[in-house]
């Protein structure tokens, strides 16, 4: 079983070192968008009276729809905009378990740079079956609104520093007002489940809503300061960084609005699980046991990778059982 156990390890950071080259090539497209002293200092001027609950405000939003047989999908106009058309109209695929607004609502919220919802719309189904609605937000930058010429996700994280702000506050605030809107269309409950960086928009959100339940978070970037200089999948931001003067000093200053790790959940802390890949370089395990102890909110590791399907599985699980006290 040790054997095994190195085997799974040596495959699982193979599979990680992958996609961190990837991610890293991509982001080089981009190196003349890199942050520089300038535009770190007009973010700071934009932020620097914001909480976390004026930043990512929610607004109420003109939609206007009822559930009814099969998947639909959802449009409107995201509360906040960041000049790219297609980016700037918020999109969700709603997965009905039936034809009234009075069932539980789960939202799923993707990895960085997914291009398939093929699992997801499996893990949809399974739901629904158990008697909850299901949105799966497509977040921003991705699928239906990823510009022509680009990858799914190229843009939501990379060299660019405001607009990797300012999509995670796209992000936040379009889920916040969708939920809210549900409420009031009638859904009883919400909870979520996030993978990765919807997992860290998850994280914020713990932060700001008092009842979401569950909220299942699988290898969130909980620091934000780790994702930028010491996560392998950050090799080029860094070094844009650094050849445009910029320190851990000077970006640990908006810490306050978009690291998990400098916030505390507004939630009961029995409502969240965090979940880590004990061989995952990119969102250790050490670190999200660390909110954990700081949450004091349940942690689960498993052998994986940050890419990979077991975490998925075993927070379906924990979700399965939670699930049942609505019923």
């Amino acid at each position: 079983m040790n054997s095994i156990h190195k085997i799974h390890g040596k495959i699982a950071t193979l599979v990680d070192w992958c996609s961190c080259e990837l991610i890293n090539l991509l982001h080089s497209r981009h190196s003349q968008e890199s942050t520089t002293l300038e535009l770190l200092e007009n973010l700071k001027s934009e932020i620097q009276d914001q909480t976390p609950e004026s930043f990512f405000l929610k607004v109420d939003l003109s939609l206007e729809y009822h559930p009814q047989q099969g998947p639909a999908r959802l449009r409107f106009a995201s509360p906040f905009k960041n000049g790219v058309p297609e980016n700037d109209v918020a999109v969700c695929d709603f997965f009905p378990a039936a034809d009234t607004w009075e069932r539980p609502l789960m939202f799923l919220l993707h990895g960085l740079m997914s291009v398939s919802d093929v699992g997801y719309r499996s893990w949809a189904k399974r739901m629904n079956h158990q008697g909850w609605h299901v949105m799966f937000i497509h977040l921003p930058y991705h699928y239906a609104r990823t510009p022509r010429g680009r990858i799914s996700g190229e843009l939501t994280l990379g060299p660019n520093g405001t607009r990797n702000i300012h999509a995670l506050r796209q992000a936040v605030t379009e889920v916040r007002s969708l939920a809210s809107w549900a409420v009031k269309q009638g859904v009883p409950q919400w909870g979520l489940l996030g993978m990765s960086y919807g997992g860290w928009v998850g994280a914020i959100l713990a932060c700001l809503e008092v009842d979401a339940a569950p909220l299942l978070l699988i290898e969130p970037p909980v620091d934000f300061q780790h994702a930028i200089w010491e996560s392998p999948a950050s090799r080029t931001i860094r070094k844009d960084l650094l050849n445009n003067g910029l320190t851990p000093e000077l970006i640990k200053q908006i810490d306050h609005l978009v690291s998990p790790v400098a916030l505390q959940p507004k939630c009961s802390n029995r409502r969240i699980t965090l979940y880590g890949g004990e061989f995952d370089r990119i969102c250790p395990p050490k670190l999200i046991q660390q909110l954990a102890s700081k949450w004091e909110c349940e942690c689960k590791i498993f052998p994986q990778g940050h890419v990979g399907y077991r975490l998925m599985r075993e927070a379906y699980s924990d979700w399965l059982k939670f699930s049942w006290t609505f019923r």
